[in-house]
């Protein structure tokens, strides 16, 4: 329990409501261990090099959703009860219809509800004590946050040990507040929570998509007119009219741009512009939606979904001497890529980012020759081998490599009686191949 989130997160609940004198609710029903609702929005990325690369982040997207739109078990509004044309109006509703504003929400005014991106509805007479949780987390985690990029700063500036420690603990201290507001999503979701709830669960994942998707649709259509694009580039997406489609990638709360106009001066003003005519066009509960530049690059690379390598020059306002390299999905990051090659691939992605083909072309080649004389040892691929059984009874079905070596070893200790000798290989166990 000490090491999930929903007896922690119910703990927090009690105390909570304990100390406003409230008692909490009766233990719900939950669902089925297997009821499942809808995840984050992540797009198709626009495959290959960018130049001038930023992205923008949302700030604790799921947390803030919960604390704008009102989510809570007490604020959610059962449809049953409600009139004739607030049910017509929710029927209407879909994520694609509010990304484009298509709907008339107006009437929620009078009824003074706030709406989710899966046409929930949720009273605003009072803040939801997932809210004022949310909130009270969110502030500490702010402060700490604050503390650490200044620390950082100062490091950068000085190289002094004593701020690099400092950055370190406030850095924690940030991450543990991260993670427990995140946490509190997950345990909504969970069919064990005590206030378990699926449309809730569910208000936050869509209400995400939503939100993501809307400052998608804005900025393509702003960053189009601003720069006057016309109809014939090579990115043209149908969704935004005729401007070329900018938003090189987005992953659940962020939007990479590929663009050299000054953030600060154009998109960030709009961006909360943005965010407020959603805020009003909803009818929340509040606006919590805060999205500031996070990193500027100068040259990115994707390769798929989740698969990318950037060259930082800054990060949240800490601007290094030297870019740093972040890398997501590419095997450098990737446990299951033999250490030694980790290494040179990371030094492959700096050149790709910071020098040119020769120079990659004669490293590899280098690093060819090298590889074929390393020990069997330090270019084995570690893996964890599962089902083995599965695949020895399935002759039909397709082995991945590392279970097929597995199933070879262990059928060679058999036939040459060493399974005294030897260990054969289980289910579970992690093994080394070439």
């Amino acid at each position: 329990d000490a090491l999930g989130t929903v007896k922690y997160w119910e703990i927090l609940i009690y105390n909570h409501l304990y100390e406003k004198n409230q008692h909490p609710p009766l233990k719900f029903q939950g669902g089925t261990k297997f009821n499942q609702y809808e995840g984050a929005f992540v797009k198709e990325p626009i495959v290959g090099e960018h130049k001038w690369v930023c992205s923008l982040d949302l700030t604790s997207l799921y947390p803030s959703i919960i604390r704008q739109v009102n989510i809570g078990p007490e604020t959610l509004i059962e449809t049953e009860s409600l009139p004739q044309e607030l049910k017509l109006l929710l029927s209407d509703i879909t994520p694609e219809k509010l990304i484009t504003k298509e709907i008339d929400l107006s009437s929620l005014k009078k009824y003074d509800y706030s709406v989710s991106g899966n046409a929930k509805l949720y009273s605003k007479t009072k803040q939801s004590f997932l809210s004022e949780l949310m909130e009270k987390f969110f502030k500490k985690r702010k402060e700490y946050k604050k503390q650490m990029i200044e620390y950082e700063k100062l490091f950068e500036q000085t190289h002094d040990p004593k701020y690099e420690n400092l950055a370190i603990i406030y850095g924690v201290k940030q991450l543990a507040m991260k993670i427990l507001i995140n946490a509190a999503y997950g345990a909504v979701g969970n069919t064990y929570f005590q206030y378990y709830s699926i449309d809730n669960a569910e208000a936050v994942t869509v209400t995400g998509k939503v939100v993501i998707r809307w400052i998608e649709r804005k900025l393509n259509s702003y960053i189009g007119k601003l720069l006057k694009d016309d109809s014939h580039d090579e990115f043209l997406n149908p969704n935004f009219g005729k401007f070329k489609d900018r938003i090189v990638y987005i992953d659940t709360d962020s939007v990479y741009i590929s663009f050299d106009r000054l953030i600060q001066e154009k998109i960030e003003p709009f961006v909360k512009d943005s965010y407020q005519e959603l805020y009003e066009y909803l009818n929340n509960f509040d606006n919590h939606m805060d999205m500031k530049r996070e990193i500027i690059s100068d040259k990115a690379v994707w390769t798929g979904k989740k698969r990318y390598f950037m060259n930082v020059y800054d990060k949240e306002g800490v601007r290094y001497e030297v870019p740093e390299l972040k890398v997501m999905g590419i095997e450098v990051v990737k446990s299951s890529t033999p250490a030694i090659c980790r290494d040179k691939l990371e030094q492959c992605l700096k050149i790709i980012l910071r020098e040119d083909n020769e120079t990659l072309i004669s490293y590899i080649e280098n690093f060819r020759a090298e590889f074929y004389k390393l020990d069997a040892k330090y270019i084995a691929f570690p893996r964890s081998v599962n089902e083995i059984s599965k695949f020895v009874n399935n002759k039909d079905l397709s082995v991945p490599m590392h279970v097929r070596a597995a199933i070879n070893h262990n059928k060679l200790l058999q036939e040459h009686n060493l399974t005294k000798k030897y260990e054969t290989i289980l289910d579970g166990n992690k093994i080394k191949f070439v």
